[in-house]
């Protein structure tokens, strides 16, 4: 039946003087007045630490009303009441106890005036009482409570069995409580528990759990368990399940022990075995009856049972000892205890029960399952509350549901295969400045995250120069204040009107416009130490992580651009490049096949400085080719592209590419599983680095059977910084390469290097890579402005020299066969050299006979003629000023200074 009873709410923050708790510290409820009574007595609340024995006073105490107040705690001299419990979100204490004052008689404190209390107490140590005009209670003893979050209660007041009811504010008098929602009026219970979102409660040797969940209606259907190996008799003071065994599980929970605290016979353990709870052993440590242990609070330790219980050690009505007892033994034996004595209570003062030191929210550290209790800084998998994932990777092995989620930057949250992960308010990615971010990866096919609230994913930029960033967010939009711009590219160079910064190429994007999913942009912080917030948000779906298949519109347009697209990773995890996906010929998700519309290489854009241009900026471009498995520069990951991180892709045709899972999503920063590629004459290698003292450039070779001597997939374009900036390459045709693919290693052939000298005056050329090079093969390095010839094998000799102004090949690299030191064969590749001296001459390199024309801006031909030797200067007199140059086939652009 329904039972309605008033309500009355004093949630007011009472000021005492507390602390904060110390998370992972255990707090005892201590009642008595110091003398014989048995009359009502006041109550405290002690904090102890867990690991000293026989601690002379508490860390802090905290009294509570029992004299005055507009609410009040006392309990009378049962030892049946009074048992406190923590919140399954690890926030709160809950005691229940009586609204009356103390040195009340039994009959008198239970039924006049027919109130109960209960007191809430969070991580800050203050306590909030809440008032129960509980006439139906009248004469009933105040027992225990139980709540997921403290918004919504369970309780047991003597043997009414567990009433409902919620968190009112103070100014509602009136509320409604239902009971009993589970349990049989008249049987005393005393203890309520929540385990995985259901009630538990035990009289005698009977178990009794809720069948749906957590009831909030009258007479809700529950299951009962007797369990027969324990023995009739059990005045339940406390339970507690744990999973301890890889096979065992009872009822889909995970569980397989259970230990008892009994206030008649001390504590028990059970195991489940072929279907049957399976009586371990009775303990009581002080080996006395018929004294039981009151209250109990159980955590795994070091992967090991540690409970912590109050008893008596004088036989006496008072429960004056705290034991820590450690189970070193495991699933299915006999208790092995390791038993610590915390603390001893004065005279005639009891301790009636133990919970843990409450906290704002559970850490998870280290790297393991949800389950697994270890790792949270609470002691135990929480099941509802604030999460944060602290640092190393927590797997979400079993369905869960809680209030909100924070991953900290570094750290890594995995939602596994048919589980679920349900937030009820936020969840929240965060990076920092050191360039860490925190992911989460959804490994079921249709997402498994639901979140009700905000879902935000945090970037770091840390220095007002541009970002290159993309949102993980299905419907983010751009922040309205603190950046100077937000930009994205329009390949087609169809910007209509822009207004600066914005050009025909960059668009710019208005604040509260839209983050589109796979799409790249610049972001420009207007002061340093900015976080770029990627936000849901509510209308018309509420947002959330990008999962699944990503469709992104490429084009290639033929201009400038030449089919450079900026986009960018949508997820919010790692996402590697791969071969399977960039050399698929198939389109099973959509969109145009990966080989048809796509090169292979990404280019990810990098400034290890703090300004765009000029200062100590460092532009560079870090280069992937995932039909090789190669990159430039070398140190750099292969392929790993991290989360809110936009990169260059370059378009074959325009069409849709869609992103699926041929791309790896992972959470590593590195790509560690990646084989040493095998050493044989099918991928010789040789990487050069050039280098100004301040800053570097390389350019890579490879010679694959695989490889066309045309430009191909195994070739990766050289994405130009400005000519201020130190750069190498190679060409083939009019492409100018980072990494050359080859099909053969040409011997005793040039190839040639280009050069770009930026706005430094010495320089050096070294090979700081050569792999699988023949025995009887050496790598010459040739300056083609002064003949000069380097032997770069050993990988420590280098070239130095100083620059001569040039637009083409300025060196050329010769793989030397044996015996051949002076006869150099038909060029390949790359045969003409175009540049200008130190002398500010022009210079042609190339076959002796071969024709060439020398044009200036204007397109007048200045000069033109057959070359009579392989290296000549032109006779020319050019003035100051920019020039084309054609030698057979080949147009250089030269300036004379």
């Amino acid at each position: 039946m329904k039972k309605i009873f008033t309500l009355m709410m004093v949630l007011c923050a009472v000021m005492v003087q507390a602390a904060d708790f110390t998370p992972g510290n255990i707090v005892a409820v201590l009642s008595g007045d110091g003398t014989s009574t048995t009359n009502s007595v006041p109550v405290s609340i002690l904090e102890y630490n867990t690991t000293d024995a026989n601690q002379a006073s508490p860390i802090q105490t905290i009294n509570l009303n029992s004299t005055t107040g507009s609410t009040m705690l006392t309990l009378g001299s049962n030892i049946g009441e009074g048992f406190i419990n923590n919140s399954e979100d690890g926030k709160w204490l809950l005691i229940q106890g009586y609204d009356a004052t103390t040195g009340l008689t039994t009959a008198v404190h239970r039924a006049t005036p027919n109130k109960k209390s209960i007191v809430k107490i969070g991580y800050d140590g203050i306590p909030s009482y809440i008032s129960l005009d509980y006439t139906n209670g009248s004469g009933q003893a105040s027992r225990s409570v139980a709540s997921v979050d403290g918004s919504a209660y369970w309780n047991l007041v003597g043997s009414k069995g567990i009433g409902y009811f919620t968190d009112q504010a103070a100014s509602v008098p009136n509320a409604s409580f239902t009971e009993p929602v589970i349990g049989t009026v008249g049987t005393f219970y005393r203890v309520i528990r929540i385990f995985q979102n259901k009630l538990y409660m035990m009289h005698n040797d009977i178990l009794t759990y809720s069948n749906d969940n957590l009831p909030t209606t009258a007479n809700s259907a529950v299951t009962t368990l007797t369990l027969a190996n324990g023995g009739a008799g059990i005045s339940c003071t406390g339970l507690q399940f744990f999973d301890l065994d890889a096979t065992a599980d009872w009822n889909g929970t995970g569980y397989d022990v259970l230990y008892i605290a009994d206030g008649n016979g001390g504590l028990r353990k059970m195991s489940w075995v072929s279907g049957v709870w399976v009586l371990n052993q009775k303990y009581n440590y002080l080996g006395v009856a018929p004294w039981g242990y009151m209250g109990m609070a159980a955590r795994l330790e070091g992967g090991k049972p540690t409970l912590y219980l109050a008893q008596s050690s004088n036989n006496a009505l008072y429960a004056n000892q705290i034991q820590k007892i450690v189970d070193n033994n495991g699933y299915n034996t006999v208790i092995s205890p390791a038993v610590t004595i915390i603390a001893t209570a004065p005279t005639y003062k009891s301790f009636r029960s133990i919970g843990f030191a409450p906290k704002s929210a559970a850490t998870f550290t280290g790297s393991g399952n949800w389950s697994d209790a270890s790792k949270w800084d609470v002691g135990y998998a929480p099941q509802a509350g604030d999460i944060i994932v602290g640092s190393g990777e927590l797997t979400v092995d079993r369905n869960v549901s809680v209030a909100n989620v924070t991953i900290s930057a570094g750290a890594k949250l995995t939602l596994s295969d048919t589980k679920t992960l349900a937030v009820n308010s936020n969840f929240t990615i965060n990076s920092d400045n050191n360039r860490n971010v925190g992911t989460f990866k959804d490994l079921n096919a249709v997402s498994g995250l639901t979140v009700n609230g905000t879902t935000t994913a945090n970037q770091h930029l840390g220095t007002a120069r541009n970002w290159y960033v993309s949102s993980p967010i299905t419907n983010a939009k751009a922040p309205n204040s603190g950046y100077t711009y937000f930009m994205k590219r329009d390949e087609t160079g169809l910007n209509p009107s822009p207004v600066a910064p914005a050009t025909a190429y960059w668009v710019n994007v208005a604040g509260n416009s839209d983050f589109n999913p796979g799409t790249g942009y610049i972001a420009l912080p207007a002061a340093t130490g900015a976080t770029l917030s990627f936000v849901s948000q509510p209308t018309p779906t509420n947002g959330k992580f990008n999962h699944g298949n990503i469709t992104i519109a490429l084009t290639k347009s033929g201009a400038a651009s030449n089919g450079f697209n900026l986009i960018g990773n949508p997820y919010p995890s790692y996402l590697t490049w791969t071969k399977a996906f960039v050399n698929a010929t198939t389109n099973p998700s959509g969109g145009i096949a990966p080989a048809t519309i796509i090169e292979p290489s990404i280019y990810i854009r990098t400034n290890s400085g703090d300004v765009n241009n000029g200062g100590n900026q460092n532009w560079s471009f870090i280069t992937y080719n995932a039909s090789t498995d190669e990159n430039t520069p070398a140190l750099a990951p292969k392929g790993i592209i991290p989360p809110m991180q936009a990169f260059w892709v370059r378009a074959k045709v325009a069409g849709d590419l869609v992103l699926d899972n041929r791309l790896t999503r992972s959470h590593q920063s590195s790509n560690p599983l990646k084989a040493p590629a095998v050493k044989n004459s099918d991928r010789q290698k040789l990487r050069l680095e050039v280098s100004n003292g301040v800053r570097t450039d390389e350019t890579l070779l490879i010679f694959d059977t695989n490889a066309a001597d045309g430009y191909d997939a195994y070739d990766s374009h050289k994405y130009m910084e400005a000519n201020s900036e130190v750069q190498i390459f190679t060409t083939v045709g009019t492409e100018k390469l980072v990494m050359n693919g080859m099909k053969n290693m040409p011997l005793d052939q040039e190839i040639g290097l280009g050069f770009i000298p930026g706005s430094a005056t010495s320089f050096s050329i070294k090979a700081n890579e050569i792999s699988n090079l023949p025995s009887d093969v050496k790598v010459i390095l040739r300056d083609n402005a002064t003949m000069a010839e380097t032997d770069l094998t050993d990988g420590v000799s280098a070239y130095t020299f100083t620059p001569a102004t040039t637009s083409g090949d300025r060196f050329s690299v010769i793989f030397r066969s044996a015996g051949n030191s002076t006869e150099i064969a038909k060029p390949a590749k790359v045969a003409v050299y175009v540049f200008v001296n130190a002398a500010n001459q022009l210079v042609i390199n190339a076959p002796e006979k071969t024709p060439y024309s020398v044009y200036n801006a204007m397109g007048q031909l200045i000069e033109n003629g057959i070359l009579n030797s392989k290296l000549q200067t032109a006779d020319c007199k050019l003035q100051t000023g920019f020039y084309v140059v054609k030698v057979a086939n080949q147009t250089t652009r030269v300036i004379i200074k």
